[in-house]
């Protein structure tokens, strides 16, 4: 038997028929508040939505959907600095619908306890007709909010408060937003949000946490718009040999939707560095980045070092300028030392191509007993080209030459780890201080047995680098084996006894 007093599905939910069930109510799609106090502070309600359940068939009913994003029954609902954007709804209520039945707004005679319903700077916009609405008797307070479609006035639509402005505040898209850690829609400075909040009930951050005030007044909604800008990322320091070349990258970000070209300056490079940049200028994209290289190109004359770079960025529109820091690192290797050397012997810093190569070939010798993990005899390697460079310094080295060659030779020195150079270094001459080239000299032991033997090279130097051959305490000779035609050597035999440090010897003059 069919009852003559179908269901009936109250406010919001379908009222049945004799024979089918009507459709359910759906409230709330991000909040749902029953008699509860509910404070909502620098949020985002995006695409949230409600959907209602369909009626059964025959004259049932569909059910009711409201407050696609939130939808509060009684007690308190407080809202400050939020933003609520393409939330959604069957009919009406896509974004915030406030109700009561009870008829209590705190006075003589209500249901319960007094429902309130406060709403502060907040942007309401693109969640359909009568996105905001409230229906029943309750506390309304409000002050600073943006909404483009409110509640209309008719029937249970009473319009949300204190809207200061309908005008559509062109939020960007939702994502995250530098420097914040959830997403956030941003707004411009030219929004019709921008500077229109109510100073007394703003609050002192966004959503981001960016300080509130921005540009001279407070912002409604959860972003406030800083004047668009850009800044530079930390540049890697530039890593070159000597004489070689090196780049790093330069990355311009924007702040606040900045979007315009940034041409780049570098300036402080040294002497003879050769800079370019390249794209110049770069233009970031909204909230994002864009990133050019910066590319040296360093002369002979260039000692190992550091040395600083000054990167400037400069914008016409709007007229911004800022500027960072980097740094050329020059660090030596043997490789790098002897393109440097040929580059002096090219360009008559170095005039004799004969001590070009008894220079690299100890380079050479050096980089073999790296390789080999005896940084001990290489320091000593390198300790020889210290004495051959400063011998010829002014000579037949250009000076400015020379000192960069021997700033080089110490940094490498230096990277090999604090190690005491202790060779044996002499030189080999005719009468006239010329130089003697191959002549052999002999370390001997009390017993007259050759320790170790070295030849000189164009510049009359022999070097004995492996000294770990040598004990301690012990006494030795050195002796210049008589080249052919001649019959002298003055003195006739050097002495030591062996310390472990280094000894330059007084040449030996052959006649």
């Amino acid at each position: 038997m069919c009852s003559d007093n179908p269901g009936k599905g109250g406010p919001f939910g379908g009222h049945a028929d004799n024979h089918n069930g009507g459709g359910g109510g759906a409230l709330g799609g991000a909040i749902f508040n029953q008699n509860g106090t509910v404070k909502v502070k620098n949020s985002t309600f995006y695409n949230n939505f409600v959907s209602r359940g369909a009626a059964g068939g025959g004259s049932a009913a569909n059910g009711g959907d409201s407050g696609g994003a939130i939808f509060s029954l009684d007690n308190t609902l407080e809202i400050t600095n939020s933003t609520f954007s393409n939330n959604q709804a069957t009919g009406a209520g896509g974004a915030v619908v406030v109700y009561t039945d009870e008829g209590d707004a705190g006075v003589t005679g209500g249901g319960g306890p007094p429902v309130n319903f406060n709403l502060y700077n907040t942007i309401i916009v693109n969640n359909g007709a009568n996105e905001c609405f409230f229906t029943g008797s309750m506390n309304v307070q409000g002050a600073g909010n943006l909404i483009t479609h409110n509640g209309n006035g008719a029937g249970p639509f009473s319009p949300c408060p204190e809207v200061v402005s309908t005008n559509d505040p062109q939020l960007q898209s939702l994502q995250l937003n530098s420097p914040g850690n959830t997403p956030t829609m941003a707004i411009l400075t030219s929004s019709s949000a921008a500077n229109a909040a109510d100073s007394s009930t703003s609050l002192g951050t966004d959503q981001r946490g960016v300080t509130r005030p921005q540009n001279g007044g407070y912002d409604i909604g959860a972003y406030e718009a800083r004047s668009p800008d850009f800044f530079f990322s930390t540049i890697t320091s530039i890593a070159a040999d000597v004489g070689g070349s090196g780049s790093t990258t330069v990355t311009v970000n924007s702040i606040e939707y900045f979007n315009s070209a940034v041409t780049l300056n570098v300036q402080d490079e040294p002497a003879g560095v050769a800079v370019t940049v390249s794209a110049n200028p770069v233009t970031p994209d909204f909230n994002s980045s864009a990133s050019s290289t910066l590319n040296v190109t360093l002369p002979a004359s260039l000692p190992a070092g550091s040395y600083g770079l000054l990167i400037s960025g400069v914008s016409s529109s709007p007229s911004l300028s800022h500027s960072t820091g980097t740094k050329i690192v020059v660090t030596p290797t043997t490789g790098g030392m002897k393109n440097v050397i040929n580059s002096f012997l090219t360009t008559g810093a170095i005039d004799r191509s004969g001590i070009a190569n008894a220079l690299s070939s100890k380079l050479t010798a050096a980089q073999t007993f790296i390789t080999a993990g005896d940084n001990q005899t290489a320091t000593n390697v390198l300790q020889a080209i210290l004495n051959q460079l400063n011998a010829q310094s002014g000579k037949h080295i250009n000076a400015s030459a020379a000192s960069a060659l021997i700033t080089d030779t110490q940094a490498l020195q230096l990277s090999l780890g604090a190690l005491r150079p202790n060779p044996l270094i002499g030189y080999v001459t005719n009468s006239n201080s010329g130089a003697i080239t191959g002549a052999t000299v002999n370390v001997l032991n009390a017993s007259n047995g050759v320790v170790a033997s070295a030849v000189t090279d164009s510049t009359g130097l022999y070097f004995f680098p492996l000294t770990r051959a040598f004990s301690l305490g012990s006494g030795y000779s050195v002796k210049t084996v008589l080249p052919k035609g001649y019959k002298k050597s003055t003195p006739a035999t050097g002495t030591f006894t062996w310390q472990g440090s280094q000894i330059n010897f007084s040449n030996f003059m052959l006649n």
